[in-house]
């Protein structure tokens, strides 16, 4: 089970964590977690599956946006991820973005809209009634 934890502004940092309940990571294992096609047992007793990338696909993302990434775990215990990102804050005055709408003329244009999801269905149809287009 998967708990987010908790989110913080640090400086100029966010950082976000999530508390696994699993079986935790020994402190020698916690180094190579983040390597590609590494689990922290190379042979674990019981089969959990995966490719071992997706910490690593993690590490990648979090270098990429100047972030870091981390563990915090014992064995039988469970583990604690966090990752930092840069945070900068901007402020927007809203009273001086113009707020334009731009007018479609679909009257007499057949849309098909081909979605397995009904909000989806519904969220595309109501944005298409105001051009006039025919939705099936």
């Amino acid at each position: 089970m998967l708990i987010i934890d908790s989110y913080a502004v640090i400086d100029d940092l966010i950082m976000f964590s999530v508390t696994g309940t699993g079986q935790g990571i020994s402190n020698s294992d916690q180094k190579l977690i983040f390597e590609r096609f590494r689990q922290a047992e190379a042979k674990p007793k019981k089969n959990y599956g995966g490719t071992g990338l997706g910490l690593s696909i993690c590490k990648a993302f979090t270098d990429l946006l100047g972030g870091s990434i981390g563990v915090e775990s014992e064995p039988n215990k469970g583990s604690r991820f966090y990752f930092t990102i840069p945070y900068k804050p901007i402020t927007v005055n809203f009273n001086s973005i113009v707020k334009s709408k731009v007018q479609y003329d679909f009257k007499g244009i057949k849309i098909l809209v081909a979605e397995d999801e009904p909000a989806n269905i519904f969220y595309i149809t109501e944005i298409l009634a105001e051009t006039g287009a025919m939705v099936i």
